[in-house]
């Protein structure tokens, strides 16, 4: 089902008017940024006037990724906030779990992070590249709303990115649109041999979907759309078909309900 979006968007903070977007970067970069991102107001934070927000951003993101995704502060600074802006969904600290909130050292009343999205600018103009999802208030829609809301703050017109073949946020990204495969990705990357590169075309905004996912069982009459998520040997001849030319997409919903099977769309060889 396909939804007018500002529609949309204003429909959502009138549900949750505790949540607040907002774009945290380098003040040079403001001018560049859409900030009524479907008419929706996202007011930019100068994170070097914002050290405490820009504190609670980074250890909230380490937060959700650790060990080998960790995010080093440098990189924060040199590849996040200095090229571009990070989209963030604010609300009270009191909306979180309070084992999330312990652990990030806020009381109640603290403003909090419910998700945030960060896309970089890239080489190719009016492409940008995804790089760090996260929400830490689940089954809201605060993910796909933060992720939609910054892609459309960075006048983006297509996104590339990388995530795992049995990663939750596969939920998200295929609310925006099906995630071409495109390669594999090099071995430097923590989890490389569980991950792919993809792009999704981001001029086709009547297709992207607000819709809650199938129930479990629904749309599972055709077995050869879905591909067990942990099975290497299937993922790797997915690759292979996208790099001898064959159009393979991720599509919605993405993953089963119990987070086994990823659900694939290729063309048939002839």
């Amino acid at each position: 089902m396909s939804v007018d979006l500002p529609t949309y968007f204003s429909s959502y903070f009138a549900t949750h008017p505790l949540f607040r977007p907002g774009a945290l970067g380098a003040a040079v970069n403001r001018t560049q940024l859409d900030l009524r991102p479907f008419g929706q107001s996202m007011p930019f934070i100068d994170a070097a006037e914002h050290p405490r927000l820009t504190d609670l951003y980074h250890r909230s993101n380490r937060l959700a990724f650790d060990d080998d995704l960790a995010l080093p502060g440098w990189v924060l600074v040199d590849f996040y906030l200095l090229p571009a802006a990070v989209g963030l969904l604010t609300c009270p600290a009191g909306l979180l779990e309070p084992s999330v909130r312990n652990r990030l050292g806020l009381s109640s009343q603290d403003e909090a992070i419910a998700a945030a999205y960060y896309a970089a600018p890239t080489i190719h103009p009016g492409t940008v590249l995804g790089c760090s999802l996260f929400s830490l208030l689940p089954r809201v829609g605060a993910g796909r709303v933060i992720k939609a809301l910054t892609l459309r703050m960075l006048r983006a017109e297509a996104q590339r990115g990388v995530t795992q073949w049995d990663n939750a946020s596969l939920r998200v990204h295929t609310r925006i649109g099906p995630l071409q495969v495109e390669a594999p990705v090099p071995q430097p990357h923590g989890k490389a041999r569980d991950s792919f590169v993809y792009r999704i075309d981001l001029h086709g905004e009547s297709a992207w979907r607000t819709q809650p996912r199938p129930l479990p069982g629904l749309d599972r009459a055709n077995e050869d759309a879905w591909v067990d998520a942990r099975d290497r040997q299937a993922t790797d001849e997915l690759l292979r078909r996208a790099a001898s030319g064959e159009r393979v997409e991720v599509v919605w919903p993405g993953l089963s309900d119990d987070g086994r099977l990823v659900r694939v769309r290729h063309s048939r060889s002839a």
